[in-house]
């Protein structure tokens, strides 16, 4: 097969949404959970945005985890998905999008996907910069905040679970 010919027959698979030796389309929910954190903690005067306090970053970072609740483990992604599925969320405008997320929240499932979401966006804000968020300790700068001593020295303990 000529290279021409392959990459054709690569673009049509990726198109129609067929895997076809690793080519297709894949549902990947961390830009809409990002493009969700990025709406709802915009920077504004004081506080920083979920950007700059690194909001994904820190859910990528501890979703893993073994003590991460193992419900929002799969509730995150899901509702990313479905969220996206359902309302193309990141192809609207940030004035369509607010009102996707204003839509979202009237059902039982969209108002608790996103009420988990800004959990752990507040966290990521507040959070010790060890987890991955509070990048450059701006939440912490923002509230006026001093840290506790002494501070982790490591992301997490031994787990015993």
């Amino acid at each position: 097969m000529k290279r021409r010919a392959f990459i054709m027959l690569g673009a049509a698979v990726s198109a129609t949404g067929f895997s076809f030796f690793g080519f297709g389309k894949r549902e990947d929910p961390w830009g809409v959970i990002e493009a969700v954190q990025n709406h709802l903690f915009p920077k504004s005067g004081e506080f920083p945005s979920a950007e700059m306090f690194g909001a994904t970053r820190y859910l990528k970072m501890n979703i893993s985890h073994p003590t991460f609740d193992p419900d929002d483990r799969e509730f995150l992604p899901e509702g990313a998905k479905r969220l996206e599925r359902e309302y193309g969320f990141l192809k609207r405008s940030s004035a369509e999008r607010e009102k996707v997320l204003q839509r979202w929240k009237e059902s039982v499932y969209g108002e608790r996907w996103l009420a988990t979401l800004v959990y752990y966006s507040l966290e990521a804000m507040l959070a010790d910069p060890i987890y991955g968020g509070n990048r450059l300790e701006s939440g912490w700068r923002s509230l006026h905040h001093r840290p506790g001593e002494p501070r982790p020295r490591q992301r997490y303990g031994k787990y015993h679970g």
